[in-house]
This record gives structure tokens, C-alpha cells and sequence, in this order.
């Protein structure tokens, strides 16, 4: 029995025998979580953590980052925090300060998710590529607020230096991966300080922030990773070999000193804007700030989002003093023209050939924006389509197993020359995803339907 393997419309047409793998390995994602409705979980009972399963596996734990979203449902200061970062997933929350009631009104985020050292992303047309550059490191140096009460132990920053320079200052993410400091079990609440002016083109300067929230000092380093990439404008970036689409809209932006505090409200133009035209929809953004102006601390949080603009607050916690306003600070983000979907998740397919007659057998676990499947033959080096009508998919979405039979007739050209097998799905969106070679005779996977 042999493993099928997923592989993009350009390496189909391009390099199939090139392609060998057991399956698809994530290197890049961006996507779409949920964090559900809590109630307080009381006194001495630790905040919730949710596990995200990501779309698909990455052979190593990912560098992740997170949008933390403003609306009323979260009205309380809350920042993502995430933990247990794996090659399947990690665990994430929306943490409040210890002064709050740490019950949450549910929140559907953005997130980020690279392999560590980056990755490099070709544009969808006239060459060139688009270098993703992410490193962790290992970091105690804190800041923390002037009038932070319970905070202590001395003040500092760690330098960033990137592998390579950039050309400028590029757009900068950054986010605590870890929840080392727990000293009564609840993680303390802290995000990350980028000191202002620090950004250039060679490296940033950085700290862990605890604002006016600390208990004392950060005793255990926390891993903090970082993600930079160049601002170009708006690009078309191919994503096609990671699992995303063939062509997706995409900038990084850095903006100015406009993002003002919680207290004074979330308005148009206080955040950073995208190139006119570059999204036609609702991009998927993840913003963080890249400037620490003031003696408070605090954390970026996204008021709403659309084709222009990403509207942002910089909030504050509440523990030494009840103010939430803020002197204006900037941020950079990471915009995308969509989440990353799997609108497919073969389990199994076979073909058997007799003479002219071939019968395709495949199954799928899921599937999701889907609209159906056609089924492909390579003969004389060219891939032929050989169904004569689309071949409908079980629904939508579905996360049931759906089993296929499909039997198609060659002429006796076809027959005599055809020499592998292949099977496309169909999005919702048009795109075309190809499943494949198959040899005849060949068992790929394994098919867990069960007939009802």
C-alpha cells in the first residue's frame, strides 16, 4: 500500500515525478480560530486554554501570531496568549489581568503560523519572491509601567539582529509563545515591548511587558518570536505549494504614531491602511505594535478590518489605575486575501485498468467549500481529462467520510498509452486541486468509510 499525495496545480503540470512525499507538510498558514464563552473560572482555578489544530501538519512546531480582537463581548482587557505550540496545533486564550473576572464572551481570531527560520513565497507572476523571516529567542529583560505597584527587579531591553538586513525597516510581528512565569498557576500578564525607534532594516530592540499588571519581577524566560518581512506594497503571492491558493493578495505595512487607547475609542484612519484596490474583500490581517511611547505599557488589540484599512485601539490593564487611554503609538501588519483552506482531505484512492474500462475508487474524511471532482490520465506525457460530466462532491461541508466510484471508457489510442492516474477537486471558489500520480492497481491510503 502506498500514501497518496496532494500536490498543486504547477508541480501537476510540472514535475509529478519529481514529487514524492507521504503527505502535505505545512510551512506556512494563516488562519481562522475560535475561542469559545467562558464563565469565571473562580479563585485559584487557572484561565481556559483552547487547542487550534492547524490545517495540516508541519514537521516541526511553528512560529505562531495572533490578532487579538476589541468588541463588546471582550470588553475587559484581554491579550492572546499562546502555549504549547506543536506540529498539530497549540493552545491559546484570551488572558486577562489578575484584577479581572476572567470570564470571556468568545472571540474569532487571525493567526500566523510559520516554520522557524521563515520561508520564502514566490509572487503568482513575473518572477521574484517574498522572504517570510521568523526567529525565536529566549528572553527575560522586562519592561513595565511607572506605576506599576506590584512589578520590580530592573528595567531592560534585548537586541534583535535579523540573519540578513533588509533593504528598510520592515513590517515586524511579534508574540510570547510561552507561559513560563506562573507563579500561582495563572499565567502573569504580560505581551511584548518593541522600544521605539528601535526597528531598522538590521534588527529591533526587545522585552517582555508586563505594563501596570506585574507581580514582581519575570523570574523564567519566555520565548518570543518574531516575524519580518519586507514592505512592498501589494503583492500577489503564490501559495500554492504551502497549501494556500495560487494567487492571493498580500502586504506588510508599517504605519505612524496614531493608535491611541481604549478610553478614546476605536476610529477610521487610527490604524494602519492597505494599497488602494490590493484586497477586493475582508483581507485576514494580525497586527502588533512596533513602539512603546509613554511610561504605561499595553498591547494592540483590532477594532474591525476591511478592504482599506485595519482599525486599532492600543489598550491598557487596569490593575494599578482604572484609565485606558493612551499616548498614540504604531504598529505594523500582515495582510492576506484569505484564510488558508483544506476544501479536501483524501484518504484513499485506487485505480484498476482493464483494457479501456478504468474504475477510479477514492474516498475523502472532509470536505469543505467543495464543489466535486474530475478525473484525470496521463498519456504520451500530456494530463487529459477523462470524465465527460463534473462529478458532484457530498456537500459543502462535511466532515463525514464520503466514499466514490467513478468508471470511465478510453478510445483505444488512450488505452494503449495512458500510463498514470490523477483525481482534481473543486472549490467553491473555482480552484482546482490536484490528487496524485496514481499508478493502476495501486491501494493509496487508507479508506475508513463505513457504508451506512
Amino acid at each position: 500500500m502506498k500514501y497518496f499525495v496532494k500536490i498543486s496545480l504547477l508541480v501537476f503540470l510540472t514535475a509529478l515525478s519529481a514529487r514524492v512525499a507521504v503527505a502535505q507538510i505545512a510551512v506556512f498558514e494563516v488562519g481562522e480560530a475560535v475561542l469559545p464563552m467562558t464563565t469565571a473560572p473562580g479563585a485559584g482555578v487557572p484561565t481556559p486554554f483552547t487547542t487550534i489544530t492547524f490545517k495540516e501538519e508541519f514537521a516541526s512546531p511553528p512560529n505562531v501570531f495572533a490578532m487579538t480582537i476589541e468588541n463588546a463581548a471582550n470588553a475587559d482587557p484581554c491579550t492572546i496568549r499562546i502555549r504549547n505550540v506543536t506540529t498539530t496545533g497549540f493552545d491559546a486564550t484570551c488572558l486577562e489581568p489578575i484584577n479581572e473576572d476572567r470570564a470571556a464572551g468568545g472571540m474569532t481570531f487571525e493567526y500566523i503560523a510559520v516554520q522557524d527560520g521563515g520561508v520564502t513565497v514566490p509572487l503568482a507572476s513575473g518572477g521574484g519572491n517574498v522572504e517570510f523571516v521568523s526567529r525565536c529567542v529566549n528572553i527575560n529583560n522586562q519592561q513595565y509601567g511607572n506605576q506599576c505597584a506590584g512589578c520590580s527587579g530592573a528595567r531592560a531591553w534585548s537586541g534583535i539582529t535579523f540573519p540578513s538586513a533588509f533593504s528598510a525597516a520592515p513590517a515586524l510581528l511579534t508574540q510570547v509563545q510561552t507561559t513560563n512565569n506562573q507563579p500561582t498557576g495563572e499565567p502573569i500578564f504580560i505581551d511584548v515591548a518593541v522600544r521605539t525607534g528601535s526597528l531598522s532594516s538590521a534588527g529591533f530592540d526587545v522585552a517582555i511587558e508586563q505594563m501596570e499588571a506585574g507581580t514582581g519581577t519575570v523570574s523564567s524566560t519566555e520565548e518570543v518570536c518574531y516575524l519580518a518581512v519586507e514592505r512592498n506594497g501589494c503583492q500577489d503571492l503564490d501559495f500554492s505549494s504551502f497549501g494556500g491558493p495560487a494567487s492571493m493578495p498580500f502586504q506588510a505595512q508599517t504605519g505612524t504614531e496614531i493608535i491611541d487607547g481604549h478610553d478614546n475609542g476605536c476610529t477610521t484612519g487610527e490604524g494602519v491602511g492597505f494599497a488602494a484596490s490590493c484586497f477586493t474583500g475582508t483581507p485576514v490581517a494580525v497586527a502588533k505594535q512596533i513602539t512603546r511611547v509613554g511610561g504605561d505599557g499595553g498591547f494592540i488589540r483590532r477594532c474591525s478590518v476591511n478592504s482599506s484599512e485595519i482599525i486599532l485601539t492600543y489598550d491598557e490593564d487596569q490593575v494599578s489605575n482604572s484609565e485606558r487611554s493612551h499616548l498614540p503609538e504604531a504598529a505594523s501588519v500582515l495582510a492576506f486575501g484569505s484564510v488558508f483552506t483544506t476544501p479536501v482531505s483524501f484518504s484513499y484512492a485506487k485505480v484498476e485498468q482493464d483494457d479501456r474500462r478504468v474504475e477510479f475508487h477514492w474516498a475523502t474524511s472532509s470536505e469543505t467549500f467543495h464543489l466535486g471532482f474530475d478525473l484525470w490520465g496521463e498519456i504520451e506525457g500530456e494530463w487529459v481529462k477523462l470524465n465527460r460530466r463534473f462529478i458532484l462532491g457530498s456537500g459543502r461541508d462535511t466532515a463525514k467520510a464520503s466514499d466514490y466510484r467513478r468508471t470511465v471508457k478510453l478510445s483505444r489510442a488512450q488505452a494503449n498509452t495512458v500510463s498514470r492516474f490523477a483525481i482534481s477537486s473543486v472549490d467553491t471558489q473555482g480552484e482546482e486541486e490536484f490528487f496524485g500520480p496514481f499508478e493502476a492497481g495501486v491501494e493509496y491510503g487508507t479508506n475508513s468509510y463505513v457504508e451506512p
